[in-house]
Parts: C-alpha cells; structure tokens; sequence
C-alpha cells in the first residue's frame, strides 16, 4: 500500500471509529468538505500547499482525538513521493512591460475622448442657453413716502409649526470595554489559525485571501499560526510586526506580549 493509501485509510477509520461524519468534521474544523474528502481519497493534486495540509491533518486529528503524529510522518512521505508540478500564470495574466502601450490600448483610448469632448460642448451650450433664458431680479417696490422697503418673506424669522418639538441633545454612544483587548486578523493567503482568548474559546479555522476576523478578551491571546506570513495582525488597533515567513509555523504566541498590570 502507498504512504498517500495509508493516511487516507487511517483519518477515515479514525473518523468512522468516533461515529462522525464528514459534514460533522467540516463544521468543527472549518475545512471545506473537498479537501476533508481529498484527503481521505488520496488525492494530493487537489489539496492546497503541503504547509496548508499539515494543518488540516491537526485540525482532522483533534477532531477525532486522534495523536497527529503518526498522520503527519504518513503526510511527509506522501508529499516527498509526490511530483507536484509548479503552477503555471494564466495567459490572462500576462501584462506589458511598464511604461509601455498595447496597439489595443492606444486605439481603443481615442473613442473615449471623443465621448468626453462632446459631452463638454453639449453641458457648456445648455449652461448658455439657460442663462441667457433667466429672467433678470426685480426689485422690491418702494413705499411712497421713501421709506425702507418691507423686508422680503425670505428674511422674516420663522418659528417650529405647531407640534414639532425641537431637536434634543443627541444621546452618547456607548464605548466599547476599556479593558478589553481587540485582536484582528487579515488574511493575505491561505492560513490556517487558531487563536484562544483567555476568556473563552474559539475553533481552529482555515482563513482564505481576504478575510478578516476579530476577537475580543479581557485577558491576553494564545495565537497558533500554520502560515506566518499569509496573515497580519492588529491588536487594539495597531498593527504588530511580521509573525514570521510565508509557510513558517508559529505556536502558542502570547498577545499581548506582557498581561496588563
């Protein structure tokens, strides 16, 4: 039997051995369920970076209180087996050196401008015609005697109708806990995290590009990383140094770094 075999067969029977199944497992580990049946199938090619599968093979572990020791030697010698071939860019991607103009750009920028000028020339011809359209002011009649002219209905004080109640002072918004620290993440790769206030709990999840997460403790944060340099941190609002390299494992990381005195 293959290395890439024997994972898939000893995570299934781990987890058919606790009753669970894979909907269960994607709900407590926050694995998308195509890579939990990837795993089990063997099927490496489907499957993130190794760093990102290691990860997994914990959470998949924990899940079914199993040791991941003997799952991740399995996984080692699964990815060394392996040939998985360098990706390749998109045609799609490709673009011009800088400073340079495709023939597709140059051509396509002159329609565009052309739109532009008569838009002006129309909107400058319409402002024309209605100012010259407008009736001049006319002055307010004076009284015979040579008085001031009655004040316009315009400068008269107004006064609230009947039943309207004037604007009160706007109540204060609460603020949030002095004492509570606010740790947030940002995904810029795929990460796996876990992170436990001191006051409560929270699940091991995969984090994808682009999401954002927050957590709130009256004490401090233990942090476990499986991607260091995929995600940044902020705590109560200021962004902390790098955690480390892109695929470097960092554990058990106290935030802040000394408790509040």
């Amino acid at each position: 039997m293959q290395d890439g075999a024997r994972l898939g067969a000893l995570l299934r029977e781990c987890r058919e051995s606790k009753g669970a199944s894979l909907d269960d497992l994607a709900r407590s580990t926050r694995i998308a369920p195509r890579y939990l049946v990837a795993l089990e199938e063997d099927r490496l090619r489907d499957l993130p970076a190794p760093v990102f599968v290691r990860g997994f093979v914990r959470s998949y572990c924990a899940a079914v209180a199993e040791p991941p020791e003997r799952a991740l030697a399995l996984l080692e010698a699964w990815v060394q087996a392996t040939d998985r071939p360098a990706p390749r860019l998109p045609a799609t991607v490709l673009k011009a050196a800088p400073g340079s103009r495709s023939w597709f750009a140059r051509r396509s920028l002159g329609p565009q401008l052309l739109v532009a000028g008569i838009l002006i020339i129309i909107g400058g011809a319409v402002y024309l015609l209605a100012s010259s359209a407008a009736p001049p002011p006319v002055a307010p009649p004076r009284p015979a005697d040579g008085g001031e002219p009655p004040a316009s209905p315009a400068a008269r004080p107004t006064t609230p109708a009947a039943g309207v109640a004037a604007a009160g002072p706007v109540a204060p918004v609460p603020a949030p806990e002095a004492d509570a620290h606010i740790l947030v993440a940002r995904a810029h790769e795929p990460t796996w995290v876990w992170v436990r206030p001191d006051d409560g709990a929270a699940p091991q999840e995969v984090l994808e590009p682009g999401t954002v997460r927050e957590w709130r403790s009256s004490g401090r944060f233990t942090v476990t990383v499986g991607n260091a340099g995929g995600l940044s941190l902020e705590l109560d609002g200021v962004t902390l140094p790098p955690l480390g390299d892109r695929g470097q494992v960092v554990r058990d990381l106290r935030l802040p770094r000394e408790p509040r005195p």
